[in-house]
């Protein structure tokens, strides 16, 4: 759809508090929209989100914010009129062409670093898909192309167990102790 004042895809930051504020839906935005932000920062700080992030995880002292980011953002859709890239389904994504590839990998991209500048994010955590090494390493790429170094850039790859339901409690406890 076409939005006021702004283009096919992106509406201006103030379309969903106005129409929010009309069909009675929370508003997203807890801070005003900076499209040029790359993360709040403090009056002569210079460092980037990725900077900052770096330097909570090795425990280095840090004046501003917390660095923070979103495990997963699905409220895509209310915020940027876009579904979430992992609410998307690419059974055919071999059957398309690189050039339609391509588009998809850069819808998701920008879908991520809206997210990232329109809450201030440090860090921006992908969830890539389809998950192949091809697809997480161009949505990486783009998203590097586009930004530079401005965010820290993550995703799942750890091999941290789920708790298991009760019916599976007791093979998990023999498993781990075998």
């Amino acid at each position: 759809p076409q939005f006021p004042e702004g283009s096919a895809s992106v509406p201006p930051p103030h379309f969903f508090a106005h129409t929010g504020a009309q069909e009675g839906i929370d508003v997203l935005h807890p801070m005003p929209y900076n499209e040029n932000s790359q993360s709040m920062r403090k009056a002569g700080d210079s460092m980037t989100g990725r900077e900052r992030f770096i330097r909570a995880l090795r425990r280095e002292p840090l004046t501003g914010h917390p660095p923070h980011f979103e495990l997963v953002f699905f409220l895509t859709m209310e915020a940027f009129g876009r579904v979430h890239p992992s609410h998307r389904h690419y059974s055919q994504w071999n059957q398309m062409s690189a050039h339609e590839r391509r588009l998809h990998l850069e819808d998701m991209a920008e879908c991520y670093i809206l997210t990232a500048q329109r809450y201030h994010h440090d860090a921006i955590f992908l969830h890539p898909n389809p998950g192949t090494p091809e697809v997480t390493r161009a949505l990486l790429e783009i998203i590097r192309e586009r930004t530079g170094d401005a965010y820290y850039l993550m995703m799942h790859g750890d091999p941290t167990l789920s708790i298991p339901n009760g019916e599976d409690m007791m093979d998990f406890a023999v498993q781990m102790y075998e």
